[in-house]
């Protein structure tokens, strides 16, 4: 499973997420890909499915607790277990330190940060009764705040 896997439909700009979802699924691994924007993620996975065969798209606002169950129920009920999330999600504003709204601060703590502890706490039950793999978390240069 792997957030912020919408960009990586063939011919337009990929992102690491995508990236990731091709390379996972060219090596023989059955991938779920999350995102909120659902009709990026849903072309990303349809190509991959097409191509390579066995991946699928689930909506998935990781900052939102509650939405991360439909996503690992899938996985598991799809492909029978869960061997790797990779916390790829992210966003990101440009803006000083002293520009810098708290509102904006926090999204960007919920979505580069928050998001480790989320995905681990639903994913390692189930990960678990199967043998349990990996959790890549994956950071970003924009997860920070800049002070030019």
């Amino acid at each position: 499973m792997i957030t912020g896997a919408a960009t990586g439909a063939t011919g337009e700009l990929m992102g690491f997420g995508g990236a990731a979802a091709w390379l996972f699924a060219r090596e023989g691994a059955r991938v779920v890909l999350t995102d909120i924007n659902d009709e990026l993620v849903q072309r990303t996975a349809s190509q991959i499915d097409e191509e390579v065969g066995n991946a699928i798209y689930v909506h998935l606002d990781v900052t939102r607790k509650e939405q991360w169950i439909a996503p690992i129920r899938t996985a598991v009920s799809t492909f029978v277990k869960l061997d790797v999330l990779v916390n790829n999600a992210g966003s990101t504003f440009r803006s000083t330190v002293e520009e810098t709204m708290m509102d904006e601060c926090q999204e960007q703590m919920d979505v580069h940060a928050k998001v480790t502890l989320l995905g681990a706490k639903h994913a390692i039950p189930k990960m678990r009764k199967t043998g349990g793999r990996s959790i890549v978390n994956i950071s970003s240069i924009y997860g920070g705040l800049s002070a030019q």
